[in-house]
């Protein structure tokens, strides 16, 4: 009699890596790190930090004397090949796991869309970024989830981009695999290995969103994948729950999370769920890493951790938000800059042309002495009294007031607005519709203010009527 499988959540001897692929560690879903070992904080992941994964790899072969060297061409770094590929590979393959069983500490995963959105997130610390179909897609004008020609070599490219460049694990999103038969599928994933990709992400749901493929037919991809790549991390993704308005029952979902992951799936993920109970029951029904899209406004992700989660991705939402943004922006440009440039000038229209409380006192104060001092006196009509010392008494007997030379004395109002200016320059805080260089030319535009505006990003449907041709 067989005596009972001490491990039962290990894989299956179907999906054993054979000898020729055998990695040095193998990884099973089940094997728990200890945690917090490979967080974004570890020195480990964090961008630039001195490890295993940034030591520069010793040449094969030592340089012979007066052999020249193989030219390099400037400013175009290439990935590490061979043997110090594959190593920095597996590290990172092997990491990737491992933030998956940490918990407490559920991965956080950004998805970028493009080799300088990824750069960014990685530079920010990171632990490890995605991609995200959607912005591929959309960013070529495509609609997600279609199983596109475009979309593929578009994943495929940027892969090869992010190849030795990131210094943290990526994982990719490859939709439902672009069609084809599950060794098709297989080989796609194999490639995306070779560029240097630590995951994958696979979808169930049909193109178009018009249902779900058959949870054996998805198994029979899984199971292809593995045997190929099997320190690949696969992330099973079950659309029971994504862009529906009436979800499946939950059993259905458990269902198909035990059907992926006996066919060698590493982690589950069911976007579109967002209530904690059902949440919860995912957690306690799947053994296995359970991956959520961050739902704005209903998830943080201490309450995600606190359920159990072990993996935060943020989907298309980065993506939508940079998008979001700058329509924002531009609309501000259209809508407030002239309108700043109106109040500019009537600022400086007001401050050279209208007069102060002061300057009117002194006007009025003038044309009294001046009527005084050409009043003929009783004695000799023909004379005018003497100007005062402060005045200067013309050919015709009429006196003016001098110029003033205190600023002060003169607009004692422009004075104190000119200190206030000159003080916030100085601190770097002027209002920049003020004019600066040329008080008399135009007025620089202020900057763009957008906290009026609506800054709500454009939502998964709009941009995939946009991809379709429908205005929006």
């Amino acid at each position: 009699m067989t005596p009972p499988d001490p491990h039962p959540n290990a894989p299956s001897a179907r999906n054993a890596p054979s000898a020729r692929n055998a990695p040095s560690a193998p990884i099973t879903a089940s094997a728990p790190k200890a945690p917090g070992a490979l967080n974004a904080s570890s020195p480990a992941s964090a961008p630039g930090a001195p490890g295993a994964l940034d030591t520069p790899h010793a040449p094969d072969t030592p340089h012979a004397p007066g052999t020249p060297h193989a030219p390099v061409t400037p400013n175009a770094p290439h990935p590490p090949t061979g043997q110090a590929a594959a190593a920095r590979s597996g590290s990172r393959t092997s990491a990737f796991h491992a933030l998956h069983h940490a918990p407490g500490h559920p991965l956080l995963l950004p998805n970028a869309w493009d080799s300088a959105s990824a750069a960014v997130l990685a530079g920010a610390g990171f632990a490890a970024v995605g991609t995200t179909s959607l912005g591929l897609a959309a960013a070529l004008g495509l609609p997600d989830g279609r199983g596109c020609p475009e979309v593929r070599d578009a994943t495929l490219d940027l892969a090869r981009r992010l190849a030795g460049r990131l210094p943290c694990p990526y994982t990719v999103d490859i939709e439902a695999g672009f069609g084809g038969s599950p060794d098709q599928v297989a080989s796609l994933a194999a490639e995306l290995a070779d560029c240097g990709a630590a995951g994958i992400n696979l979808e169930d749901g049909l193109p178009g969103g018009g249902g779900l493929h058959d949870a054996a037919r998805q198994a029979d991809v899984l199971t292809a994948i593995k045997e190929r790549v099997p320190d690949l991390f696969v992330n099973a993704r079950i659309d029971t729950h994504w862009q529906r308005d009436a979800p499946l029952p939950l059993a259905h979902t458990l269902a198909r999370a035990e059907t992926y992951l006996a066919a060698g799936a590493d982690g589950i993920f069911v976007p579109g769920v967002v209530a904690d109970a059902d949440i919860a029951t995912l957690v306690a029904g799947i053994p296995a890493p359970l991956n959520i899209l961050f739902a704005p406004g209903r998830h943080t992700v201490p309450h995600l951790a606190d359920l159990g989660v072990r993996r935060i991705s943020t989907g298309s939402l980065l993506f939508r938000t940079a998008l979001g943004a700058a329509r924002a922006t531009a609309e501000a440009l259209r809508t407030t800059g002239p309108a700043e440039r109106t109040r500019a000038d009537a600022t400086r229209t007001t401050k050279h042309a209208a007069p102060t409380t002061a300057q009117a006192d002194r006007t009025t104060a003038h044309s009294a002495r001046t009527r005084t001092l050409t009043t003929p006196t009783s004695a000799n009509p023909a004379r005018t009294t003497t100007a005062p010392p402060d005045t200067a008494a013309t050919s015709t007997g009429t006196a003016t007031a001098p110029t003033p030379t205190d600023k002060a004395t003169e607009d004692p109002t422009d004075t104190a607005a000119d200190a206030a200016l000159t003080k916030a320059r100085a601190a770097g805080t002027t209002d920049r519709t003020l004019p600066t260089a040329n008080p008399d030319g135009p007025a620089e535009p202020a900057p763009p203010s957008t906290a009026t505006r609506p800054t709500e990003p454009p939502t998964y449907a709009e941009l995939q009527r946009l991809a379709r041709g429908v205005r929006y």
